[in-house]
């Protein structure tokens, strides 16, 4: 069966060149992309390898080393695993070593058939750059939505890093559908609380049925206010390692990709065009970070207004036409 997604990861998001290494990583879950994924390649005419693995417990947790040694002779990895290797130290490996990363976690066949994967990924780099540059060059972000989120924090010196969903330079890495602008606030400067109503993207949770409170002080979350099993859900996978640093602010990502909805699957709804997430534990992936955690969960608002330095760049999730 001809999935038309595939041409587009293959062709667009990946660039792929006849006579380049083609690897995709899989697990015991998520077989079933990575056998419809080669299925499709090879009807386009691709020669793709793959190397199935049992699946991690976490996202960002590493894969085995013959696995991770396979990743670093590759010209283009696609990861379809249950859990992301986005933030594992083998992926960070492969691209510095030149590979081309696609991360495809948690896909289902629904979305290489249809969906957010089938966006002009082109047509959305200039905006995606646009945000990119806006923030990298901010010092102070100021985040609110109506559903009661009120956080700032310091960006000072921070480079963002523009997720355009294409990996299409050696070195590159990308999760499509997710499109987005994202960097790591400075430690330890991010205060004030964060109302989550869109999407936590791990299992037993999703798109929420209710709101979860995060109330944030010098960089940390200190409490978390629900008396919902999502909330304590949230609760148990920051608890359960042990780690102080689970609970720290990791990330702020802004999702540009207009074709997205919230959906539970983590590629899409961290994309959603006007969506903000506070990611929280590691951030070692992001350029200046430099706290280690067990995780990396991203918690997703709806309809973020963005202040930068005082000067609003997104308005209740709507992109302001003076940075277009």
């Amino acid at each position: 069966m001809f999935l038309p997604a595939v041409n587009v990861l293959l062709k667009v998001c990946a660039r792929a060149k006849n006579g380049e290494n083609i690897l995709v990583v899989t697990d015991t879950i998520q077989k079933h992309i990575a056998s419809a994924f080669l299925d499709s390649a090879a009807e386009i005419g691709f020669d793709v390898c793959c190397i199935e693995m049992s699946p991690r417990s976490a996202h960002g947790e590493n894969p085995p080393q013959t696995v991770a040694a396979a990743m670093k002779e590759a010209d283009i990895i696609f990861g379809a695993t249950k859990y992301s290797l986005y933030h594992s130290q083998a992926r960070k490996n492969a691209v510095k070593n030149g590979a081309r990363f696609i991360n495809m976690a948690d896909y289902s066949i629904e979305m290489l058939r249809e969906g957010p994967l089938l966006i002009d990924f082109d047509a959305q780099r200039e905006i995606v750059f646009t945000v990119a540059k806006v923030l990298t060059e901010g010092e102070w972000v100021k985040m609110t939505a109506s559903g009661g989120t009120e956080i700032e924090f310091s960006i000072k010196g921070r480079r963002a890093l523009a997720e355009t969903g294409m990996s299409i330079s050696p070195g590159e890495t990308s999760s499509p559908p997710d499109i987005e602008a994202e960097l790591a606030p400075v430690e330890g400067t991010a205060n004030g609380r964060v109302v989550v109503d869109g999407s936590i993207p791990q299992p037993g949770l999703g798109v929420l049925n209710s709101p979860i409170e995060l109330v944030v002080e010098n960089g940390f979350i200190t409490e978390i206010i629900g008396r919902t099993s999502e909330a304590q859900i949230f609760r148990d996978l920051l608890q359960k390692s042990g780690n102080p640093n689970n609970y720290n602010i990791a990330e702020l990502g802004i999702g540009l990709n207009p074709a997205a909805t919230f959906s539970g699957s983590m590629l899409e709804d961290e994309g959603v065009f006007g969506s903000a997430h506070i990611g929280i534990g590691n951030n070692t992936a992001f350029p200046g970070g430099t706290t280690y955690a067990d995780v990396h969960i991203d918690a997703i608002v709806r309809n973020a207004t963005i202040l930068i330095d005082g000067n609003p760049l997104f308005i209740n999730g709507e992109f302001i036409a003076s940075y277009k």
